[in-house]
C-alpha cells in the first residue's frame, strides 16, 4: 500500500463515516465502534429561507474562499498537470451553467475542480488517474447520476487528503475521511462537456422541423 494513504489512515480518529456524500465510496472503517460517528455536513444545503440572490452570493463568496487559500501560478500553468484538464478547466470557467444545475452548485463544482487541479493534478496524473476518474459526469443529470460522478464532482467544498494508484481519501471534516474507488464508468463525459442551454434549445427546433 503506497505511503500516500497510510498517511492518511495513520492520520484518522476512529469512526464510521456515512456515506451520504460519496454514495459508492468505500468507508474508511476502525475496529473500535465505541465512538457516535458524526453526520457530515452537506456543503450545498444552503439557508432555505435565503432569497435566490443571497443564496448565489453565498456560494460566490465560498467559491471564493475556498480558491484563496491556494497558491495559484502566476504563470497560470501547473507542472506535471496535463494540457487536456487545463484546457477542459478554461472551458469550465468560462462556459454558462449547463443544463439542470443551479448556479451555486456551478460555482461549487468550479471551485472544487481548480483547487484539486492545483493541489492534486500532477500527482493524480503521474498515478495513472484519467480524465473521468476524476472529472466524469452523467450527461442528462449529472446531480442524479451519481454512479457516473468522478472525484471532482463528488468533492462538494471537501479536500483530497491522499492519492493512490487505486483510490483517493477525502477529508470529510471532523476527523471523518472516505475513499473513493478510481475505476472506469461507461457513459460519462468531463465536466466541461455538460450540454449548455442554447445548444439543447437548437437542438428542441431542429426536431420540430
Amino acid at each position: 500500500m503506497s505511503k500516500w494513504l497510510d498517511l492518511a489512515l495513520a492520520s484518522m480518529e476512529e469512526h464510521e463515516p456515512s456515506a451520504s456524500d460519496f454514495p459508492y465510496a468505500v468507508s474508511a472503517v476502525s475496529a473500535d465502534r465505541s465512538k457516535a460517528a458524526p453526520t457530515p455536513i452537506k456543503n450545498n444545503d444552503l439557508a432555505p429561507d435565503l432569497t435566490a440572490m443571497q443564496k448565489l452570493q453565498l456560494a460566490a463568496v465560498r467559491s471564493e474562499n475556498a480558491v484563496s487559500a491556494v497558491e495559484l501560478p502566476t504563470s497560470g500553468r501547473l507542472t506535471g498537470v496535463p494540457g487536456e484538464w487545463l484546457h477542459g478547466f478554461d472551458r469550465l470557467v468560462s462556459m454558462p451553467v449547463p443544463l439542470g444545475l443551479e448556479v451555486t452548485r456551478w460555482l461549487e463544482v468550479r471551485a472544487d475542480t481548480e483547487r484539486f487541479l492545483v493541489q492534486w493534478g500532477a500527482r493524480a496524473a503521474a498515478l495513472g488517474w484519467d480524465t473521468l476518474n476524476l472529472f466524469g459526469v452523467g450527461r442528462d443529470a449529472p446531480e442524479e447520476q451519481i454512479h457516473l460522478a468522478g472525484l471532482a464532482w463528488l468533492l462538494k467544498g471537501k479536500t483530497v487528503a491522499a492519492m493512490t494508484e487505486q483510490l483517493a481519501m477525502v477529508d470529510m471534516g471532523r476527523g471523518v475521511k472516505q475513499s473513493f474507488p478510481r475505476r472506469d464508468r461507461p457513459g460519462q463525459i468531463p465536466i466541461w462537456c455538460l450540454p449548455l442551454p442554447q445548444k439543447r434549445k437548437r437542438q428542441e427546433v431542429s426536431n420540430h422541423d
